[in-house]
């Protein structure tokens, strides 16, 4: 039981921050954007010069972005790279396509502000951003959609656990309550991002993902388990194993940054900094006395790691692979 609502509130701690991570960036000008990474190359702060160029792609034109692609096919073919020209030539078509659907969106948001519906003209605009925007290819054994709908069905099971057949009998009063309004919560953010599945960000569907993995860890569908154990298997990078150091240290920089980047706007703002601030301090803890851990503090360490280095694009090794998705016996 332990184990379990463990990784229901790391489930709900990672929804918190996947949607709004860049908004500080998303609030600068191209000027202001500019300088801010001339600054992060000279500290050599490269994540964060990343981080711009993304911002900054994300408000190019259509048109800008098929200009730059149809320079970039020029080159591929005079270097007879053709499987490179194949590819940007299937990109030219999309975005040309999504070029299409983005002014009958247009028109789409205008008739919703003249008929002053707000909230519909928002959703117009997220399904514009994600057209301008095409997204990798997901080769994960789930799509986004798929991964959304096994958290709807996860968190309706659950709901009803609690009022049929008695499995949180434990809980009472004020905490009964409360889980069930994490439950509900979590299902009514999936509930909106199923709505929406065609339009998703690269961010909301890492947010997805990293909001399922510790929910199917503790599940008992090795089908889907074995089939993400092998996926993460065939394409590991790191060939040596994590120390329980390099995790510790990992964690802290992945609450660090959900610290850092939290919108100060958003529901529960204090809560949630306390709640980074406390991992924070937990996992300074661990590391001063990393060599004498509790075999719980370790369990603890092992499960978080995995979700705090996908989130952080660290690549996973084959030792935490099978110890966050073991074979079964």
């Amino acid at each position: 039981m332990r184990h379990y609502l463990y990784s229901l509130l790391l489930a709900t701690i990672v929804l918190i921050p996947f949607n709004t991570w860049s908004q500080s960036l998303a609030s600068k000008n191209k000027e202001e954007l500019l300088k801010i990474n001339e600054k992060a190359i000279a500290s050599e702060n490269y994540d964060l010069a990343i981080e711009i160029k993304n911002e900054l792609n994300k408000r190019k034109t259509i048109d800008e972005k098929i200009d730059h692609l149809n320079l970039d096919l020029k080159t591929a073919l005079a270097a007879e790279d053709y499987g490179k020209a194949e590819e940007l030539k299937k990109a030219i078509t999309q975005l040309k396509r999504n070029k299409e659907k983005i002014e009958l969106l247009k028109r789409e948001k205008q008739a919703a502000i003249s008929a002053e519906n707000f909230d519909g003209a928002i959703e117009i605009d997220k399904k514009i951003a994600a057209l301008k925007n095409p997204l990798p290819k997901n080769d994960r054994p789930l799509s986004a959609a798929g991964e959304i709908d096994y958290l709807i069905n996860h968190y309706d099971k659950e709901l009803d656990a609690f009022e049929n057949d008695g499995k949180y009998t434990v809980f009472k009063g004020e905490q009964r309550t409360q889980m069930m309004s994490i439950f509900s919560a979590a299902q009514e953010v999936y509930v909106k991002l199923r709505a929406r599945v065609e339009y998703l960000t690269a961010e909301e569907i890492k947010g997805v993902h990293l909001g399922f993995l510790p929910l199917l860890k503790v599940s008992q569908d090795e089908l889907t388990i074995s089939k993400y154990r092998n996926y993460y298997l065939e394409n590991t990078t790191k060939k040596t194993s994590y120390t329980l150091a390099d995790k510790i240290k990992i964690q802290i920089d992945f609450y660090q940054q959900a610290l850092d980047k939290h919108p100060k706007e958003s529901e529960n703002y204090d809560a949630t900094i306390d709640a980074f601030k406390t991992q924070i301090k937990n996992n300074n803890d661990y590391l001063n006395r990393v060599n004498s851990l509790k075999p719980f503090e370790v369990n603890i360490i092992n499960m978080v790691f995995p979700i705090a280095a996908i989130s952080l694009d660290i690549p996973l090794d084959r030792e935490t692979i099978i110890d966050y998705f073991p074979y079964p016996n």
